[in-house]
């Protein structure tokens, strides 16, 4: 990757979840996507300075919101990208303000 480009991964299968993935993605600064598809747990795992979330289930209440605002806000991220995958039903806009929300008011 060329120097001050962020890369960002995201695997889709329970086998690229290994310390040895997170380890040579560190090593480039790369950041492991955590995607949401509420198929399986989705993995927070700091391998670069900054976070990048895809929430891809079809909907998501305040707690759900407030609870992926806790988890993103453990690691020692400079930035975290979320992101919301809803654009069949419209709903992404809507989310990303709730989340907004919940994300401002955890301190």
């Amino acid at each position: 990757m060329p120097e001050g480009v962020r890369a960002a991964f995201e695997f889709r299968h329970e086998s690229w979840f290994t310390d040895e993935v997170y380890r040579a993605l560190a090593d480039r600064g790369a950041a492991l996507v955590t995607a949401d598809t509420g198929e399986g747990e989705a993995p927070v795992v700091e391998t670069a300075t900054f976070g990048y979330a895809r929430l891809r289930r079809p909907g998501y209440g305040e707690d759900e919101l407030a609870e992926w605002a806790a988890a993103l806000a453990r690691p020692a991220w400079s930035d975290v990208f979320v992101f919301f995958k809803h654009e069949d039903e419209g709903a992404g806009p809507r989310l990303a303000e709730g989340f907004r929300g919940v994300w401002g008011a955890r301190s």
